[in-house]
């Protein structure tokens, strides 16, 4: 399933989709930091199409730099174009490097920061320091809130979600991301959403939940099309082909890929082109089409080889061995591995001779760093002391009132705090006092009501045969119902056997009936959880199993128990009618309320996904790891 996870990344600034003459003259009409401002935008738009010409604007924002030797701003723009250019062009540890060097000028132009934050944070992802790209992306979001600014916003809430792929958090993506598309329901139709909703399909696709994957996928296309974005087009296509591939459901994926390419032809990356057609020729050689496998792999070589793209041989010669050798071509098989073996020995000596000259790099950046950082020194020395006892006598007064501020804040924050602690506890002592209360009537169903029907079934064995055998069925009855009710108030299974032995049995129990197919997946827990939450997570399945046979007219439903490091999550997907969620806060029944308040109880969440016209829908509930934790100490 790795191969299916295509973590959907955008670049934080909105740079204008105008002509480039348009760029130039806006560059020659600005002066100061709105001139750094003009040629970071001239970076970003050329960094993908002509990284020489971007090149050059960032030697032009330099030059800028040093005419306004001392303005933070504009050096700490000069320095994210570079990391920029460098990220699309270079090893990304470089770029990493000078966008905390851009960082660490503390400019004090917000939209600069955010900017900066945001491809740091995007940066550190790609290099597979996913951590550490979440802080950055947050921090950006935070200063957001200064300078409000929607359509940005969703950018970076795209690049939180690929953060979350790359560490397989699978849950977390999905929480995010639905969460980001129901707050900014006014985005819905925007360029940005497919991001948000192809990452929302690698995440239910790593969960092999094929419906709620095919389902995002088909949601954000239309919206591609009608915005024209061919890449995001193509890679919609691909996210599909790739779970029909993980599947070995190769023909389907292969319907999928060929969709795929003509957009991805549109968009004029030849880098790309070059990877989707190596991954078709792989795919071809396992459905068995050899030739057309053939084909693809040759027509990569060409584009590889008419654009000088290095780093894709490797991908190419390895389709065309594997296809050769299928057919029998060993002299072409063995010709391909060879040209595998050297590109990759190419492709070691390349980088040392780009480490060498990175080293190089950084050693000049290093000395401008310290000359630019000496003549700042001697302009701020001069009002350094006018600054410093204003500054005083500003924090005394803004300390004295923080203290205040603060004094109430806590004494606010502990009334709320032990407000919520006091409704958590009755509303767990409550659950509690209901469940033991049916235990008890349970167990004197079964254990009472259970030995009187032997006993009298003694006596009746006594008297005339044809009565007996009445009177026995009659009894017989009687004491099924008795079961039947009994395991309805509390399953003997859940308490000694567990919530997933529990869950199988009743699946097992609604199975027999014949009108529905309950299919029931679950993952090894490493760590028990408590019992009180086991009933919790049971009563919500009953609860949830009941609607959907009286409402949903569904013919099969899939219960996932999933215990991760973080939180247990169980997920319940039928193929029903959908519905709208929000009828349930009014219905004037309780059960949905039962299913809320029993989950929030112990700090859980509970999400629905579905839509009138759509069929299916998914019940996600999630309690936190450190509460489960908790209870079983």
């Amino acid at each position: 399933m790795a191969k299916f996870l295509v973590g959907l990344l955008v670049w934080y600034p909105g740079v204008l989709l105008s002509q480039p003459d348009t760029l130039e003259r806006k560059i020659a009409e600005a002066n100061g930091l709105e001139r750094a401002e003009r040629i970071s935008d001239a970076v970003y738009f050329y960094s993908r199409s002509n990284p020489e010409r971007a090149r050059a604007y960032v030697r032009a924002s330099f030059d800028w730099a040093a005419q306004n030797m001392g303005d933070t701003n504009i050096e700490a723009f000069a320095l994210l174009n570079k990391g920029v250019w460098l990220n699309f062009t270079g090893p990304l540890d470089s770029a990493i490097y000078y966008l905390e060097a851009a960082r660490n000028k503390k400019p004090a132009y917000t939209p600069l920061t955010i900017k900066i934050l945001a491809a740091l944070g995007k940066s550190y992802i790609a290099a597979a320091h996913a951590e550490k790209g979440l802080v950055s992306l947050f921090e950006a979001l935070e200063l957001l809130k200064q300078v409000p600014q929607s359509t940005d916003e969703m950018k970076i809430h795209s690049n939180i979600m690929w953060a979350y792929l790359e560490l397989k958090r699978y849950t977390d993506c999905i929480r995010y991301g639905r969460k980001v598309l129901e707050k900014d329901r006014d985005l819905q139709s925007e360029w940005i959403v497919p991001y948000l909703t192809n990452n929302l399909a690698a995440s239910y696709g790593a969960l092999n939940n094929l419906d709620s994957a095919r389902y995002y996928v088909e949601l954000g296309i239309p919206i591609a099309l009608a915005n024209q974005d061919n890449g995001l087009i193509a890679n919609g296509y691909f996210i599909l082909g790739n779970l029909y591939s993980g599947l070995e459901q190769y023909d389907l994926a292969l319907s999928q890929f060929e969709k795929a390419l003509p957009y991805r032809v549109k968009t004029g990356n030849v880098f790309y082109q070059v990877a989707d057609l190596y991954v078709l020729a792989d795919l071809y050689h396992k459905t068995g089409d050899y030739r057309q496998g053939l084909a693809a792999g040759l027509k990569g070589l060409k584009l590889a080889e008419e654009n000088n793209l290095t780093l894709k041989f490797e991908g190419v010669y390895q389709a065309l061995a594997k296809n050769y050798a299928a057919l029998g071509d060993y002299k072409n098989a063995a010709r391909y591995y060879q040209l595998l073996a050297s590109a990759k020995d190419s492709i070691y000596q390349r980088a040392t001779a780009d480490a060498l000259a990175e080293m190089e790099t950084r050693f000049e950046t290093e000395k401008k760093e310290l000359l630019l950082a000496e003549q700042e020194l001697k302009l701020q020395q001069k009002s350094h002391l006018i600054v410093f006892l204003s500054i005083l006598v500003i924090l005394i007064i803004v300390i004295v009132l923080i203290g205040r501020q603060q004094s109430i804040l806590k004494v606010r924050e502990r009334l709320i705090r032990r407000e919520k602690e006091l409704q958590e506890v009755y509303t767990r002592s409550v659950i509690a006092s209901q469940e033991s209360e049916r235990a008890r009537f349970a167990k004197d169903l079964h254990d009472g009501l259970g030995q009187l029907i032997s006993s009298v079934r003694l006596f009746i064995n006594q008297s005339r045969a044809e009565w007996v055998v009445q009177a026995n069925q009659l009894l017989d009855s009687m004491h099924q119902e008795i079961r039947n009710l009994a395991f309805a108030l509390l399953p003997h299974t859940l308490a000694n056997g567990g919530l997933t032995a529990a869950v199988h049995e009743l699946a097992l129990r609604i199975n027999s009936t014949g009108k529905i197919n309950i299919r029931v997946s679950a993952t090894e827990s490493a760590d028990p959880i408590a019992g009180e939450i086991e009933v919790s997570v049971y009563r919500v399945i009953q609860e949830w199993l009941n609607n959907i046979i009286k409402y949903a007219n569904a013919t099969s439903v899939h219960i996932n128990l999933n215990y991760e490091k973080s939180a247990f999550t169980m997920i319940v997907e039928d193929n029903g009618i959908g519905f709208d969620p929000s009828i349930l806060e009014s219905s004037p029944g309780h059960g949905w309320k039962n299913i809320r308040s029993r989950i929030q109880a112990w700090e859980g969440s509970v999400s629905i996904e579905s839509a009138p016209g759509r069929r299916g829908s998914v019940l996600m509930v999630t309690v936190p790891i450190r509460v489960v934790q908790l209870e079983v100490a």
